[in-house]
């Protein structure tokens, strides 16, 4: 008799299809979620590689509107505090804020360069001043994120002439 109550029952559980669709919809919400997840992260690496370009660029002019006026070349020597204050501010003003730093100030004078870790200048004519800054990207799901395989070392540097 005990047997064929539990035959019984498995025959009833095999029939109950009642929760089968919750268990698959488990089953490939993981499998949807890590592209879609990955996706998002990508996208996030790529916005903030822009802000990144943004931030030298904002440095950069910062630096042509506080030391263009009043200061002569070579602006590194002449115009070091202002110069170093404005480049700052600048970086820091796009959404990344205090997240980037300067990491090199370049300058070039007449096609030869002067100061900084720059090998060649934008120009052989005029002074130029260029802003690296640097930026560490962090990925949202750090085990599993295809963005570990890209640099997350993100640096832009961005030139301006300054006569």
């Amino acid at each position: 008799m005990k047997l064929s109550k539990l035959h019984c029952f498995i025959g009833r559980y095999l029939a109950d299809h009642s929760g089968a669709a919750a268990v698959e919809f488990a089953i490939w919400l993981g499998v949807i979620a890590y592209p879609l997840l990955n996706t998002i992260d990508l996208g996030l690496y790529v916005f903030r590689t822009m802000e990144v370009s943004n931030a030298a660029q904002m440095a950069v002019q910062a630096v042509y509107n506080q030391c263009s006026q009043g200061y002569s070349s070579p602006y590194k020597t002449n115009c070091t505090t202002v110069l170093s204050n404005a480049e700052t501010e600048g970086a820091q003003s796009t959404s990344l804020g205090s997240a980037v730093t300067i990491s090199d100030t370049s300058e070039c004078l007449n096609g030869t360069v002067t100061s900084g870790s720059q090998t060649t200048c934008p120009s052989n004519s005029g002074d130029y001043i260029a802003v690296t800054v640097s930026y560490t990207y962090v990925p949202m799901f750090r085990r599993a994120s295809i963005v570990n395989l890209l640099n997350t070392a993100v640096s832009r540097t961005h030139w301006t002439r300054m006569s």
